[in-house]
């Protein structure tokens, strides 16, 4: 007989992501560097030079710290909490991962909100968890005034052990307040529920709520990113703040050596220098602005949210798709969301903005539209 996979994986496909696809690259002559890419949303702007020299010094001929501790107590220095209550982790993928190896098997139920990033549902079914997707879509890309009251009705009826929440939002780039995750960690007393909020583009947020306090209900996960924001993606890095339970749960089944000795040193080196990126952060959101108003006035509808990318929608999208890749130039189609006719544009510099807006205008308006 031979061997088989768990029927747990039957049905498991790839997660879509944004990205270049080197395959189709290499298929049709063309290198990473004839694409511009906007279906990634990475802060484009270059890393503090003491950032490259980390990368180039780190220590490679020794096993890396498998706690990553000099990372570990500069992260709970900047969150004003216990080393105990933090992990470092290979991105926040691996962070997700490892949430639903301690919390999720055969047998429990999670949640997640969608439309949504796929790896919240990718890991728990690969678990073995039943996965039930809260779709709330209607109030992410529109009015959002109800949005609480639907969710704190779904966890009253319905509590998961894991409700996996992504703020800001992506793709939509809704965000929760500081008071509605109040609100849903008072309502999930009712259940043995564990919130798990990614915020892997929190700091792209204006105005960010400190939710550190929170912790100690030992109901709430927060993962957050480091390499959409300070733009690093080749690094794998992300951690996870929570209980300290929570944490040493998730440590015993993290694989030893996870984070590399050049993730470790590099981490250490963007938080010495976060006010190069603060800046960053900043300019960022100014030309997201910019970005936004440009596409309004040749008449694509924006979802202006948090996040260093804007949720747009044309009815012409699929024609648009095709004309653009034909420049070379790559959007992130949000159909793999459940979002029908809708495109995510990430952030870049204004050169690489205008250019954008002046493809899209000239295939919605003509060539002389734009100025």
């Amino acid at each position: 007989m031979i061997p088989r996979p768990v029927s747990d994986l039957d049905g498991l496909g790839p997660v879509v992501h944004g990205g270049i696809n080197r395959g189709k690259l290499d298929s049709m002559g063309l290198g990473v560097d004839d694409i511009l890419d906007f279906s990634v949303s990475i802060n484009p702007l270059p890393p503090h030079e003491d950032v490259l020299k980390a990368s180039r010094s780190a220590e490679l001929d020794i096993y890396p710290d498998r706690s990553a501790w000099e990372l570990r107590e500069r992260l709970s220095d900047l969150h004003g909490v216990d080393s105990s209550r933090v992990l470092v982790t290979n991105g926040a993928s691996q962070a997700i991962w490892l949430v639903s190896m301690a919390y999720l098997r055969s047998g429990r139920n999670t949640s997640v909100v969608v439309p949504v990033y796929g790896e919240y549902i990718q890991a728990a079914s690969a678990l073995g968890a039943s996965v039930y997707l809260w779709d709330f879509g209607d109030f992410m890309t529109g009015d959002s005034s109800g949005f609480s009251r639907s969710l704190h009705d779904r966890i009253r009826i319905e509590p998961p052990e894991v409700l996996w929440i992504c703020s800001p939002n992506n793709p939509t780039g809704y965000a929760l307040s500081r008071s509605q995750i109040e609100s849903i960690l008072d309502i999930c007393k009712v259940g043995p529920t564990m919130v798990v909020l990614d915020e892997a583009y929190r700091n792209f947020m204006e105005d960010p709520p400190d939710l550190e306090d929170l912790l100690d209900t030992g109901r709430l996960l927060i993962l957050r990113s480091m390499t959409k924001d300070y733009g690093l993606p080749g690094i794998r890095l992300g951690y996870v703040l929570g209980s300290s339970d929570s944490i040493s749960a998730m440590e015993k089944v993290q694989p030893d050596w996870s984070v590399g000795a050049q993730a470790q040193a590099v981490g250490v080196a963007l938080l010495q220098n976060r006010e190069h990126y603060e800046r960053q952060w900043e300019l960022l959101r100014i030309e997201k602005k910019r970005l936004s108003d440009g596409l309004k006035r040749i008449g694509v509808t924006v979802i202006f949210g948090e996040g260093n990318f804007l949720l747009c929608r044309h009815r012409r999208w699929s024609e648009l798709k095709t004309y653009l890749w034909n420049k070379r130039i790559q959007l992130r189609d949000c159909g793999s969301f459940g979002l029908k006719n809708y495109f995510r544009i990430g952030i870049k510099n204004v050169d690489m903005d205008d250019l954008l807006l002046k493809e899209i205008s000239s295939f919605l308006l003509g060539e002389e539209a734009f100025s």
